[in-house]
């Protein structure tokens, strides 16, 4: 399902360069029923870091941030409308 992009949210997440880190994050949204419709993943070598930038719907992006503290990660989250 595509959502149009006033209704959408991006969320940055700092991530760490090793296997498995992005999949975490899409397997955490996967269990809360949150889509993401777009993603990036921008790597940062020197520091063995990367942000995962992901869009999802405006009214998941509450509950996926929360999802994500109550893992260790750090995000941010800005609307795009």
């Amino acid at each position: 399902r595509v959502t149009q992009p006033e209704n959408l949210a991006e969320v940055r997440i700092p991530i760490p360069d090793r296997p498995g880190a992005a999949a975490e994050i899409f397997t955490l949204a996967a269990e809360l029923g949150v889509n993401i419709p777009m993603f990036e993943v921008v790597h940062v070598a020197e520091a063995n870091t990367g942000v995962a930038v992901v869009l999802v719907d405006a009214t998941s992006a509450d509950l996926f941030r929360g999802g994500l503290i109550a893992r260790g990660y750090r995000p941010s989250v800005q609307s795009l409308s």
